[in-house]
Formats: structure tokens, sequence, C-alpha cells
């Protein structure tokens, strides 16, 4: 794989690589605190006591090139191009550790106290699931502590093939996406209509369940907060146990894109600062989060 562009975070590093094929992929690698050294999160990058590989490393890769899903807030929404080989994803981490030493980053994520690695990049890793889970067998290989993080939709049969993996469900931290508590708002988030390939809440609460009675992890759930749609606590309540779950609050990076009308409510400057600046409708949403 080829280097493109790199640019410099203030916890790491983002690259833009090619493949062999001459299509492009996004990978970055973080390094940070653990969170249990820090107490509460959020947590700022000033807070780090001397940020290192041997504390928290965080690796974010592709599962595919492009996507075909159609979510109407992703600027990669309807770019697919093609699935990568297990191989393909395997590349990335190996890219990522080589880039790493020419700056004299440690060469072995093994040394890591934490090593996670996000399937969070390009691309809905659930559709592309075979080489997904292959890619996690050789990694768990390499590096037994490894902590996957994976972020889906709630693409159906993807979630059946991996749930049936059960000697690496706890090595895997699974994250849905809602975006909304209401399933007519998400379709229109997500461009694909619910219940034929993508869970309805519903469906994800009782996979949850599921998932939960087998590795006993909490599963996230992933708002990103848009303005005029609905985040009713009550309802989320009223599908999940709030023992088996983790609420997370993303921040939007608006879409430069003509038929893209979405306002993000939580501004990356509310992460940062720690505390809701951005109105009253955000404010509202985090003391029903509460």
């Amino acid at each position: 794989m080829k280097l493109i562009k790199k640019i410099e975070l203030a916890c790491g590093q983002t690259y833009l690589i090619q493949t062999a094929d001459h299509s492009f992929l996004e990978c970055g690698d973080v390094y940070m605190s653990r969170e249990l050294t820090l107490g509460t999160r959020p947590y700022h990058f000033k807070d780090f006591v001397a940020p290192s590989d041997l504390n928290k490393r965080v690796m974010t890769i592709c599962p595919m090139i492009g996507c075909p899903m159609k979510c109407t807030f992703c600027a990669s929404a309807g770019t697919f191009k093609r699935q990568l080989t297990a191989n393909e994803i395997i590349q990335q981490v190996e890219f990522l550790i080589d880039q790493g030493k020419l700056m004299g980053r440690d060469p072995d994520p093994n040394n890591s106290q934490e090593f996670r690695l996000l399937y969070t990049r390009i691309g809905e890793p659930l559709l592309n699931i075979e080489a997904v889970i292959a890619s996690i067998k050789e990694f768990l290989l390499r590096y037994p502590h490894i902590i996957v993080g994976l972020s889906t939709c709630g693409i159906k049969n993807g979630f059946e093939k991996l749930i049936k993996e059960k000697e690496i469900l706890s090595h895997i931290d699974m994250q849905f996406s809602l975006h909304s508590s209401s399933d007519e708002e998400r379709k229109e988030l997500f461009g694909i209509k619910t219940g034929k390939n993508v869970m309805s809440i519903q469906e994800i609460a009782e996979n949850v369940n599921r998932w939960y009675a087998l590795c006993h992890k909490k599963v996230s759930l992933n708002f990103i907060l848009f303005e005029g749609f609905s985040y009713d606590m009550d309802v989320i309540l009223k599908h999940f146990d709030r023992n088996k779950i983790l609420l997370r609050l993303s921040p939007w990076n608006k879409v430069v894109r003509s038929n893209c009308h979405l306002n993000g409510l939580l501004k990356t400057e509310d992460v940062v600062k720690k505390r809701p600046l951005s109105g009253q409708a955000l404010k509202r949403i985090i003391k029903a989060i509460e």
C-alpha cells in the first residue's frame, strides 16, 4: 500500500493510502492515556500524562473501498467500489506499524497496555463480514490482548454470521448506530428501509440481549444528534435494558454536499470543553440521557 498523504494530529497520525488497483483508503494510528488512569470521561489531550504507545494505542481502518450504504450524513455514502480482502484489511495495520517505526513509535502493539482496532473508517463492516471475521482471527493470533471495535447500522445477515463466531465475541466491542429514537427517521438518515436487511430499533434491542447473554459485555448505542430529529429516552428505555447498554454521543462534521440539509447539535467544541455549548435542544437531550 502506497502513502499518498499524512496528517499530523495532537494524538497521532491519519493517512490516505492507495491500493494496488489505485483505490483509496484512510486509516489512523492514535496514542493516548487509558481512560481508567484519568477517571471520568470525556477527557482532554492536555490532561494526558505523557501519552505514548505504551499506554493505549488505537488504530482505525477501513473494511471496504467506499460504501454501498446511502447515509445522508456521510461523505462516503454511495461510493462503493469493492470489498477488501482479509489480507488487505491486515495490510492496513501493517502499514500503520511500518509508518510508526519511521517516526520512532513502538514497533509492536503487544507492548501497549491497551491496543484497540476499530473498523470505523470507510465502509459498513457487516457488509464484508467474512473478510472482517477472518482478519479479526488473524489479529487475535498476532495480538492476543487486542480489543476490536465494530460499528454498524445493524445489518442483519452480517450480524447473524458474526454472532456464531463465539470464540472471538469477547474481544469485540459492539456498537450500533441509532442516530434517532424513531425507525422512520432512521430510514431517512440511512437512506435505506429498515426491516429488510437493516434492523429496526426493536431488533437491535433483541440482538443486544443476545450479545450480552453470550459475552456479558455492554453494547454501545451511538447517536449523532441532528437538529429536528427525535431522541426520546423513554423510547430507548422501552426497548433496551439500561444495564446492557452504553450511550455515545458523537459530534458531526458537516458533509460538503449540496443535498445534505442536516445540522448537527453536538459540536466538536462541546466535546473538547466537556459541556454543551450549542443551545437548549442539546442541553435537553443530554439532561434526558443523564
